[in-house]
């Protein structure tokens, strides 16, 4: 479980399941949480205060998911993942300007369970 921030996945993508334990991955949930929202207000109030306007900004977010995409794949991870994101990114675009990222997201959400189902592990066990 990587719950809601992008922080948990880069840091529990890589490691071996053998050492997240549920007490440490709670742990840095409720630490990332805590300080992923004290940032976020923080920000609000200091950019409120602002009076630049840099429209550019908002790139950031797409060049960090570029990022944790990029490292995701590097870890082991099948190479043909990014490329169906990037496939179904492009399709959505076409499709549906407006409505882009849901229906990349969706797409890629459906792709991804129809392509790698679930196994049972406690069969082979």
């Amino acid at each position: 479980m990587f719950a809601l921030i992008d922080e948990a996945y880069a840091l529990t993508a890589a490691r071996p399941a053998s050492e997240l334990t549920s007490t440490r991955i709670l742990t840095m949930q409720i630490l990332m949480h805590a300080s992923w929202v004290g940032a976020g207000v923080a920000g609000a109030l200091a950019g409120n205060g602002l009076p630049v306007h840099l429209p550019a900004l908002g790139f950031v977010f797409t060049a960090l998911f570029v990022v944790l995409a990029v490292q995701a794949s590097l870890t082991g991870r099948r190479l043909a993942d990014p490329l169906l994101a990037l496939a179904c990114a492009l399709a959505a675009r076409v499709a549906a300007p407006g409505q882009m990222l849901l229906l990349a997201m969706g797409l890629y959400c459906a792709l991804l369970l129809v392509l790698h189902p679930r196994t049972d592990r406690r069969r082979h066990a």
